[in-house]
């Protein structure tokens, strides 16, 4: 189940990119990342450090996207609150699949769209366990309107 925080905590990743630069390794760069980079970027990770993308060609693992380090780091760093804000919502099929198979937290501060997806989210803000994105965008507009007062 995903752990979701609205607002920043003393554990979140405040830049995805960095954070991944400086802390993946070879570990990180299983099947699920091999199919995120081909899911999220439409490019093969040819080997460690190899990135094959068919519009830049050749590129290194700090060249993909931002959306694509961030479902990574989801998934191979269970230390950090990974910075879901750069994902676009090209994301919310892996990121809903994910939340299904492991535990993990995010800082989310949009209202992705998740579409007719099933997860398992638990919003820290007030306890609520969404499975839809109806009753996740019912939570997220709650922490919304609190922000107005």
């Amino acid at each position: 189940m995903v752990k979701v925080y609205f607002e920043l905590n003393d554990k979140d990743i405040i830049s995805t990119s960095k954070y991944f630069n400086n802390s993946y390794t070879e570990a990180w760069l299983d099947d699920w990342a091999k199919r995120v980079i081909r899911e999220i970027d439409s490019s093969e990770l040819v080997s460690e450090g190899l990135v094959q993308s068919p519009v830049l060609g050749p590129i290194t693992l700090r060249e993909i996207s931002s959306g694509a380090k961030a479902l990574i780091t989801m998934n191979a760093d269970d230390t950090v609150i990974s910075n879901a804000n750069s994902c676009g919502d090209n994301c919310a099929a892996l990121l809903a699949e994910l939340s299904r198979k492991k535990d993990f937290e995010i800082y989310l501060a949009y209202p992705m769209n998740f579409g007719s997806l099933e997860f398992d989210m638990y919003i820290v803000r007030d306890g609520a366990i969404c499975h839809n994105a109806r009753e996740f965008e019912k939570e997220y507009l709650l922490w919304r309107h609190s922000m107005t007062f």
